[in-house]
């Protein structure tokens, strides 16, 4: 019992040791560098002063707290890490760290208002674009030569790329209204071509969840089918499976990438006079394709001829929906 008790005591004056020890340590921790006591505000700038290098916060717990920012203070504008204090905005939501000793702030940091939505409106004589945020409501922004404009991978775009109808998000300066960046991006449509006009240039892909959707395809629509990335219209068939992105003010396709249909199973008939192959799925009706010139017929990645094929064999094949065509059969297995 004697031993336990000594033990309990022995204990406690090592805890006591390290409490002793280590308390001022943690203290100074807490208070920051050099034993300073930092003190963090957030809200909206209120005043500027760039003669005084001054900067007026107004936080809602604290009230109005005005901070000196000196030669040390790091200020940051959203992904900007080297801002100064001309790029701060009165208006601008901010987050400050600083000594209430002095009033000089360590950090300042701001995140410019932001606004998403649909474009519904745009000005070329004003430079001006309109968004459709669902909080804010509708939000006109100016657009100046020194706005970042960018649809969708081009990063370099101009206003006259932007178009009503386009999803697009905005940063910008709440004291001017002047867009500091915009990002917008095309609608796209997903679904099976169901219409394709050589003549009016216009391709339909029936979208399950907007419907039909017609468009036109112009010289510099991107267009790619399955591998090809060089594909034209004439490339294009009724059944494919297409998804496309689109200027929703002209319904130009900007980008069309369809995709032939595939079937998986076993060879069931061949008609080396005709020139067909039957393929029976494991589930669904069995499909019969044309086998013609063009047709590339592999086996281990290895070329073969039709006449090498057998009923029975495992093949997975890829063809034209309107013309039956097979456009490459691969033989799987042995």
């Amino acid at each position: 019992m004697l031993r336990k008790i000594s033990w309990l005591f022995t204990l406690a004056a090592i805890a006591a040791a390290a409490l002793f020890v280590l308390g001022p340590q943690n203290a100074a921790a807490q208070s920051g560098d050099n034993g300073k006591r930092w003190v963090h505000i957030a809200g909206p700038i209120t005043a500027l002063d760039t003669t005084a290098q001054t900067v007026t916060i107004n936080d809602p717990r604290k009230g109005s707290v005005t901070v000196n920012a000196t030669p040390t203070t790091k200020i940051r504008v959203d992904e900007n890490k080297n801002a100064t204090l001309a790029d701060l905005a009165v208006g601008d939501f901010a987050k400050a760290l600083y000594d209430p000793a002095t009033m000089n702030a360590a950090q300042i940091f701001v995140k410019r208002p932001r606004v998403a939505g649909p474009i519904t409106a745009l000005d070329a004589t004003a430079m001006t674009v309109t968004l459709d945020d669902h909080k804010q409501g509708l939000v006109t922004l100016n657009v100046t030569p020194t706005t970042q404009i960018r649809v969708d991978e081009n990063k370099n775009a101009a206003f006259a790329d932007l178009a009503v109808g386009q999803l697009a998000r905005a940063t910008y300066d709440p004291s001017t209204m002047n867009a500091l960046e915009i990002f917008a991006v095309n609608p796209g449509v997903n679904g099976v071509i169901t219409a394709v006009d050589t003549t009016a240039q216009t391709v339909t892909i029936n979208d399950h969840r907007t419907g039909p959707v017609t468009l036109n395809v112009t010289a510099t629509t991107r267009l790619r089918v399955d591998d090809n990335e060089n594909a034209t219209l004439a490339d294009l068939a009724v059944g494919q499976f297409a998804r496309a992105a689109y200027n929703p003010g002209t319904l130009d396709a900007l980008r069309i990438w369809a995709f032939n249909p595939k079937i998986a199973g076993s060879i069931s008939a061949l008609d080396e006079t005709a020139q067909t192959v039957t393929i029976q799925p494991r589930f669904g009706a069995a499909v019969t394709l044309n086998v013609t010139a063009n047709t590339k017929i592999m086996k281990h990645h290895v070329p073969i001829a039709f006449s090498d094929l057998k009923v029975g064999d495992k093949v997975f094949a890829s063809y034209n929906p309107q013309t039956m065509e097979a456009l490459r059969i691969e033989v799987k297995g042995k």
